[in-house]
């Protein structure tokens, strides 16, 4: 079940369905870190993990939760902004 939370004009939401996948898998295929990743392979890690995506206006950033959830976890911070689709200045990751 997704969460949301609303603050100073911000929306941090773990739905699924409102990452912009397109522009996910754009930033991060030409990251240094995931270059080349194939779509499917993106998806599916997505798919596993639980997302934060956060949201102010037509900015948005994202980062993935990772683990099995019942019993470790941890942060991949694929901290990139985008922009209306498009992936925007600040880029960053670990």
């Amino acid at each position: 079940m997704p969460h949301e939370w609303h603050r100073d004009g911000f929306t941090i939401s773990t739905d699924h369905a409102r990452l912009d996948l397109d522009a996910v898998y754009e930033f991060l295929s030409t990251s240094y870190w995931a270059r080349g990743i194939p779509r499917d392979v993106m998806e599916r890690s997505i798919a596993h993990a639980v997302p934060f995506g956060i949201y102010e206006g037509a900015r948005h950033r994202w980062i993935r939760a990772r683990g099995d959830r019942p019993r470790h976890g941890g942060l991949s911070a694929t901290c990139s902004c985008w922009s209306r689709g498009a992936a925007a200045a600040c880029r960053g990751g670990s």
